[in-house]
């Protein structure tokens, strides 16, 4: 089988494998970057140089490297090399997205293997639900995640529903529909919130199109009549909402809304007593354990996260980590929205909108880039984005 023939089928086959088996897009991701690499050098050319490249080789490159920085710096106890591992992605992500920008695969095509993995994804959790798992369903995946990913995804496979034949937009609604029911049976709250809130955000970037309005509908639909008939949602929102309003005595009893409220807290006092360099990558919560109230510190070191991707990056990283994460994410949003008018990027720059303003709003309640297949997640959809129809373009200008 040719090369080019493998790269396209990897391509494709990462989105329907994003949200449906775990261990598939990492290792996807890998093998892209490998293939990526040995084109480099047969051809002789640099992601870091290339016109169209070089944003994103730099920022994703420069985002681990501050990592590194993080744990070369860090003195404390717990540093550990191996941890780093879970960042590799950044480092690999420029020979991946010469292989995007190289343009094997039409984003129409992309959007299809989209809305296929989404198709996948519904039917898993729904099967799960008719054999009588009647708890928090999201196939192989942690329910917090699955659902982060998956909010992603179904906004990405509805962009481009005003322009798609009639065929084409009828089965967007049912993937549509699959998608929200499962989303709604993952039973994360923190996820159907930010997809509530990007709503608006995603009728705004089609132009409040009369088939916007009938997607908006079948949201709806699909959300009363999984959440009524299926779930248990409405439990969980009203635990969340007494959790809030007592959550430092829910610490006690294991509240997961207090026990996020407490590393905010104790996260940012630990952030206050090193905010230049940090603590090192890996280390934030047990640095932030030491500042938490005496019955929380031991959940609180247990994570490997404080639940809110900023004040991760802040207190692993100190400034520097948080300026990395905002130039991962700022740089290429002032991209998409420079390009929203661009008829030729238009669509790749919803998709792009879309997964910053997502993965931003997600990473409040959840660490959004502490785990390979979110990193990975990210990084395919920002070289999609950001890379994708690059090339040709560059050469027509």
């Amino acid at each position: 089988m040719k090369l080019d023939r493998v790269v396209y089928l990897l391509i494709l086959l990462y989105p329907i494998s994003a949200v449906t088996i775990k261990v598939a897009p990492p290792l996807i991701f890998v093998l892209l970057a490998l293939i990526g690499v040995y084109m480099a050098i047969k051809d002789k050319v640099s992601p870091f140089t290339l016109e169209g490249m070089r944003l994103f080789s730099w920022i994703t490159f420069g985002y681990f490297f501050v990592m590194v920085i993080s744990v070369i710096l860090s003195n404390e106890p717990t540093n550990d090399w191996t941890h780093l591992s879970r960042k590799v992605q950044f480092l690999l992500a420029p020979f991946v997205g010469l292989i995007i920008y190289r343009g094997y695969v039409s984003f129409v095509n992309i959007i299809t293997a989209v809305k296929i993995g989404i198709s996948i994804a519904g039917f898993i959790v729904l099967s799960q639900y008719m054999m009588g798992n009647h708890g928090r369903l999201s196939g192989m995946y942690n329910p917090n995640s699955f659902a982060d990913m998956l909010t992603i995804m179904i906004f990405v496979s509805m962009i481009g529903i005003v322009t798609e034949s009639r065929r084409r937009y009828i089965w967007s609604m049912v993937i549509l529909f699959l998608g929200v029911c499962a989303l709604v049976l993952s039973g994360a709250r923190g996820s159907l919130l930010v997809f509530v809130i990007m709503l608006p955000l995603f009728a705004y970037l089609q132009g409040y199109h009369k088939r916007v309005w009938i997607a908006m509908a079948v949201v709806i639909l699909s959300f009363s009549y999984t959440s009524i008939s299926m779930s248990n949602l409405h439990q969980r929102v009203k635990q969340a909402t007494i959790e809030v309003e007592n959550w430092q005595s829910s610490v006690a009893v294991g509240s997961s809304v207090g026990i996020r409220l407490e590393m905010y807290r104790s996260g940012l006092l630990a952030f206050a007593d090193s905010p230049w360099i940090g603590y090192g990558y890996r280390n934030a919560n047990i640095v932030a354990s030491r500042y938490a109230t005496p019955i929380a510190q031991k959940r609180v070191a247990g994570y490997t996260h404080l639940h809110n991707e900023i004040l991760t990056n802040m207190v692993s990283a100190g400034l520097m980590g948080l300026l990395a994460l905002l130039v991962l994410y700022l740089l290429p949003l002032g991209s998409f929205v420079k390009d929203i008018k661009n008829r030729y990027r238009v669509e790749y720059s919803r998709v792009g909108i879309v997964l910053i303003v997502g993965y931003f709003l997600l990473g409040m309640t959840h660490g959004m880039l502490e785990w390979e297949y979110e990193n990975s997640f990210f990084l395919y959809f920002l070289a999609i984005s950001l890379l994708l129809g690059r090339e040709s373009l560059d050469t027509k200008v």
